[in-house]
């Protein structure tokens, strides 16, 4: 009966992506996906594109902060900081994971648990608990003991309600992968979420946003405080971009690193150098060739991205009512699943 409830949720998915639309890079396993546009400024491979139209160059030469020291020394928390986009192939699989899926997961938990608050940064306390957030939530009805041990953690490093570290803005750092954000024009579909935060279960609230130069998706983490009510934070789940509006634009990934994140470079993502280190999700398919899937999801030569994926610009006047509405709707879905 799990099984079928699984399949249920996963065909409930497969739907959403459907009427939400947006590819992180692409559709895993031969799954539809949808949600916000990342293009961006750099032609790619005009052959790696003939040879299959879906694919294009995954390519993040040039992005990013410039080359400097960063942290090296490792905490107990870096391996569970790091696993949560892991957690986005679940929904991919059609079925529960088997309990060696796991094992990793439960591995870095362990670790993880005993951190010493007085040792983290507020921003790696908002990361890991918020990996922990997304995998209780994931774990819950799969792998109940993973579950609860997750939720302790959650409550454990949960911020004080009077001083949470609440923000609507991102990580000054981004402007080193998106450009200054005084040339961003934020994008939006409107109050419907989109299947980033519906992957992640609701701990992420996701903007998309076109600059001269690129488009892209990034999220911002959601941080639980003492009494058990989320909230935006300023600290970058993830970055997905492409370079450009053409259908063989490439493409980039930037994902959490627990080093930078440590010693504030780049808002702590680290660009993605191998792709088949990336997740199997519904958004981050990937080829041995080195490519990723985009043009699965985006793929509309005929009518533009923009119209396939229902997005637009909004102006000025605008911006600040709709972000607003999109917390608020993540926000609402989060608390409805706490309180289950």
């Amino acid at each position: 009966m799990r099984d079928l409830g699984f399949a249920a949720r996963a065909l409930g998915l497969a739907l959403a992506v459907l009427t939400v639309g947006a590819c992180r890079g692409g559709c895993a396993r031969g799954g539809a996906d949808g949600g916000e546009a990342i293009e961006s400024g750099v032609a790619a491979d005009g052959a790696l594109a003939a040879f299959d139209s879906r694919l294009v160059v995954h390519d993040c030469a040039g992005l990013g902060p410039p080359a400097r020291p960063c942290a090296t020394d490792h905490a107990p928390w870096d391996a569970l900081l790091e696993a949560g986009e892991r957690l986005t192939e679940v929904p991919a699989m059609h079925r529960p994971p088997e309990g060696a899926w796991w094992a990793p997961l439960d591995t870095a938990l362990a670790q993880a648990s005993s951190a010493p608050l007085e040792r983290m940064k507020t921003s790696e306390r908002i990361a890991l608990q918020n990996t922990a957030l997304f995998l209780s939530l994931e774990a819950r009805g799969k792998k109940d003991d993973l579950a609860a041990r997750a939720m302790a953690l959650v409550r454990r490093l949960a911020f004080p309600s009077a001083t949470r570290p609440q923000s609507n803005e991102p990580d000054v750092g981004l402007d080193e992968w998106l450009g200054p954000r005084t040339a961003w024009i934020e994008r939006s579909r409107g109050s419907v979420p989109l299947l980033h935060e519906v992957l992640h279960e609701s701990t992420r609230v996701v903007r998309l946003v076109r600059t001269p130069l690129l488009r892209a998706n990034f999220s911002q983490l959601v941080a639980v405080d003492d009494r058990g009510d989320p909230f935006v934070t300023s600290v970058v789940g993830s970055i997905e971009i492409r370079r450009g509006d053409a259908r063989d634009a490439a493409a980039c990934v930037i994902l959490p690193s627990a080093a930078r994140l440590r010693c504030e470079l780049g808002a702590g993502l680290e660009a993605v150098t191998d792709v088949q280190s990336l997740p199997n999700s519904h958004f981050l398919g990937h080829e041995a060739s080195g490519a990723v899937r985009c043009n699965q999801c985006h793929d509309t030569p005929s009518s533009g991205f923009d119209v396939a994926l229902g997005t637009f610009d909004l102006d000025a006047g605008a911006t600040a009512d709709d972000l607003a509405a999109r917390r608020a709707l993540v926000l609402d879905r989060l608390r409805a699943a706490l309180a289950k």
